[in-house]
């Protein structure tokens, strides 16, 4: 059974603020990893990243890093948070 994903409005400020800082190379990084992120969320969610609690996790798609809440219940996930890894040079 599929989860329906959301976003907070930090998670949404997050995001839009990685990507207006980010290179025009990254940017296209960061909207695939969005979208990836999305996508894998979806289905078990549980099974994504890293457990940092019952019922949140950390999730790593390079160039960006997703905290996340599972409110299994309901069949939802919450994107809290987004933090973006540059690339180093």
């Amino acid at each position: 059974m599929k989860f329906t994903v959301t976003w907070n409005d930090a998670a949404e400020s997050d995001l839009a603020n990685a990507w207006m800082a980010a290179s025009t190379e990254d940017r296209s990084r960061i909207t695939d990893a969005a979208g990836r992120a999305e996508s894998l969320l979806r289905f078990d969610p549980q099974l994504a990243g890293e457990s940092r609690s019952e019922d949140e996790r950390i999730v790593f798609l390079p160039p960006l890093v997703f905290s996340i809440k599972i409110r299994e219940p309901d069949r939802i996930v919450e994107i809290l948070s987004v933090h973006h890894m540059p690339r180093s040079v």
